[in-house]
This record gives structure tokens, sequence and C-alpha cells, in this order.
């Protein structure tokens, strides 16, 4: 990796965990995969490696934090009854996948890789740039099913 890339690698990984709000981390991962598609396009394989690797550890930020967020329940979520019998609409209610430019599917998959252990992300991360060249969330999702899976396993052999 060369020294500007370095830099600016270590600047993305500042900024992922100076992140304030959800919005952040979503444009930083949004950032570091089209750059990790000119990388790709630019045959710069230390750049792949740096801008998967960020996209990675944004997808994850993104599953802490929505994993913490209070969850939206339809579009009558906390509203009360008022007298009339009309539902009352909350005022400030919480944001859906939908408001967050976040599909279902992708936050499933970010908060898959939330729950993997710190210890476990770490090495995987580092195993794949090794073996692959490049960070792969589906990569990272195979191996956070194999730990899950393990687990599963360990759990009903103790029961």
């Amino acid at each position: 990796m060369s020294g500007n890339q370095l830099v600016n690698y270590e600047a993305a990984r500042t900024a992922l965990a100076k992140a304030h709000s959800l919005d952040e981390v979503k444009s930083i991962r949004d950032k570091a995969q089209a750059l990790a598609a000119y990388a790709r396009q630019a045959r710069d394989t230390d750049l792949i490696k740096m801008a998967t690797e960020i996209k990675v550890r944004a997808e994850r930020n993104c599953g802490e934090r929505l994993a913490e967020m209070e969850k939206a329940k339809g579009s009558d979520y906390g509203g009360r009854t008022a007298i009339d019998g009309r539902r009352e609409r909350p005022s400030n209610p919480p944001r859906t996948l939908c408001d967050l430019g976040i599909s279902k599917d992708q936050s499933s998959r970010y908060q898959r890789l939330a729950a993997m252990p710190e210890e476990h992300f770490e090495t995987a991360i580092e195993t794949a740039k090794a073996a692959a060249g490049e960070v792969t969330s589906a990569h990272m999702l195979r191996l956070a099913s194999e730990l899950k899976a393990t687990r599963d396993l360990q759990d009903q052999l103790r029961e």
C-alpha cells in the first residue's frame, strides 16, 4: 500500500469510528463500495483490499446501530387512540429501513456481521485479505453462518 493510500485508509477508519449517525456510516460504506469498483477497474490490488475492508467494517457498524435502534412497527407505530377513535401519529416515530435507504436483506446481512465476535471478525478480515485479496460481505457472512452453526451444535451437545 502506498503512503498516500495508507493515509486515506487510516482517514476512512477514523471517519468510521467517529461517525455519529447511521446515515454517516452508510455514506462511508457507499463511498468504499464505489472506490472498490474503481480499484477493480484500475487493477489496484492494494486499493481493493483497503476499500473492501472499509466497506465490510461500515456494514458491521451499520448492523450494530440497526440492532440498537427502536424498531418501527408499521404505519401506526406507537400511535395512541384519540377520544374519537382515530389513531394519532406519534410526534417522533422511529425511522424505517426505507427512510434509511436500507433494504430488509441489507439490514439482516449487516446485523449478522455485527453479531460476529470481534476477535472472529478481525481474524476473518485478515484471512480474506491474505487468501482472496479482498474482503467480501459474502465471505464474511459465510464465516458468520459457520460460526453460528458451530455454536448451535456446541449448545445442543451441552444439553
